[in-house]
Parts: structure tokens; sequence; C-alpha cells
């Protein structure tokens, strides 16, 4: 996909700006920010330490390259900021295809902006690291494992959580479903943010994650571990004052669900016996 190479659907581009366009035009009319984040993919920031070519193919160009820039679809992509700050640090973990806290806290800053609040709210997140030894979800893939000394955020969270069904789904062997919510009561900002996205919006104490930081600046943040979803009665019904919808770039390929119901799938992770498929989020899957 990286190099063009993935056949997409006709009228994949289409579907896409429609998409995003009638959100725009239901958070507008509800007086909600709104923010389209796509997590770039660890070989858009560190493809010059890929060993082979990575050009397009026969002048086509990788999806993200088409929709923000011949397309023009208001997607933030913030590939360049990631790969810029390498120089003081690494954004990605090495044996992981996740963020660094680093990457973590750059990435927090960049959808803050787009939301149209102040970067200055995460300037009270203390930057306390720790080394640890660990092997990442592309580790894993290896026997033995490949490991790596990376270094876990070990900030205390200002944030308690107050709901929460991750330990549930994931027994169930998956991760759509997950509703977490966290709540600061002495937040900067006392808005509600609701973000539908996936384990890069994921936050946790193990893992820093987008809405582990958001959590820090904002009053309470619902996470939604829904790829870009969509729910716009959630949204009514927390009084959510800003929302994030975030997909990792490898899930570009595919075309959201218009709606999803995050209650309903929130229920439906916990009755069954295994994990939620894609079709609950993509209408291809």
């Amino acid at each position: 996909m990286h190099r063009g190479e993935v056949a997409l659907e006709r009228d994949w581009s289409a579907r896409w700006r429609e998409l995003v366009e009638e959100r725009s035009v239901h958070a507008r009319a509800a007086g909600r920010p709104v923010c389209f984040l796509v997590v770039p993919d660890k070989l858009a920031v560190y493809g010059d330490l890929f060993p082979l070519d990575l050009e397009p193919r026969e002048g086509r160009p990788r999806p993200m390259t088409r929709l923000v820039g011949e397309e023009s679809v208001p997607l933030l992509y913030p590939d360049m900021p990631l790969r810029e700050a390498r120089a003081r640090g690494d954004t990605y973990m090495a044996t992981d295809s996740h963020l660094t806290a680093r990457g973590n806290r750059l990435l927090a800053g960049a959808a803050i902006a787009a939301l149209g609040a102040s970067v200055e709210l995460l300037e009270t997140v203390a930057d306390t690291r720790a080394q640890h030894l660990m092997s990442g979800d592309l580790g894993r893939h290896f026997q033995p494992h490949v490991l790596e000394i990376g270094e876990r955020l070990v900030t205390p969270s200002m944030a308690r959580i107050v709901s929460d069904n991750w330990s549930t789904v994931l027994e169930q062997g998956g991760h759509i479903g997950t509703l977490r919510v966290f709540r600061r009561d002495d937040a900067p900002d006392g808005r509600t943010v609701v973000v539908f996205g996936d384990s890069y919006g994921f936050g946790d104490d193990a893992y820093t994650g987008l809405a582990w930081f958001l959590a820090q600046a904002f009053r309470e943040v619902h996470f939604a571990w829904v790829p870009f979803g969509w729910d716009p009665d959630y949204l009514d019904r927390v009084g959510a004052g800003l929302v994030v919808c975030q997909t990792a770039e490898r899930f570009i390929g595919r075309v959201p669900r218009g709606r999803v119901d995050v209650a309903s799938l929130a229920r439906a992770a916990g009755e069954r016996k295994g994990p939620l498929g894609l079709e609950r989020v993509f209408g291809d899957a």
C-alpha cells in the first residue's frame, strides 16, 4: 500500500471525502470542533531506514498522498512533524509499530491544536521516563523475540478511569467495542472529548497514547475503540464538546461505516464468545 500497489475501489477517495464532509457539517451544526486524525504508519516516518525501494509504482501514489495531497481531504496527517522530531529522539518504538512517549505527546499536541485548543494544556504533564526491556508487536513475530531497551512515561496520570470494559473485551481476544472514560475534575479545560479510534488512540498507564494525554488536559475523555467511528447520539448523550476521529494509516484503504452504535458495540463485545470483527467498523470488510 505504501508504494501505491494496492488496488482501491473506483469511488474510494470520493467516499472518503463524502464521509469527512458529512461529519464536518454535523459537527459544525452542533458547535463541536472535530479533528480527523490519521496516525502515520511507522514506514512513513522511518522509511529512510527501510532497505528496499519505497517509491510509488507505475506513477500511482500511496493512498495518503492521494487523500491529503491530490484530493485535499481535510485529514490531519502529522508525518513531517514526527519525522523532524527524530532529531531529538525516537518518535516510534524500535520493536513496535506504535509511538514512543515523545511521539504520542507530539501527536496529542497536533490534535489539540487542530481542535482549536491550546497546546499549552500539555505543559503540566511532566516528562518523567524510565527505561525498560521490551518486545513490541513487531519484535514478538521473531523467535526468539527481538528486544529493545525502550523508554516508558512514568508520570502519574492526573485523570482517573471512571468507566471501563477493556479487560472484558480483551478476554474475548479483541479490541473493538472497548469503551473507556477518563475524568480529571481539576482539568485546565472543562470540556468533554470523545475519541473514536484504535490502538494509537487508546490510553493506558502502560501505553500513554492519545487518549491518555488528552485526559490530562480535558475534564472528561471518552475513548471508543472504533477506528474512525462516528456516533452522533453518543456525542449528544455525553455532552461532547470536542471530537477526534482517528485511524491508523494502514486502515485508510477501507472506508469506515457512516455511523456506529458505540453502546451496542460495547454490549456485544462483552456478551459474545470471541472478538468483534472489522465488519462492525468497515462496510467492505
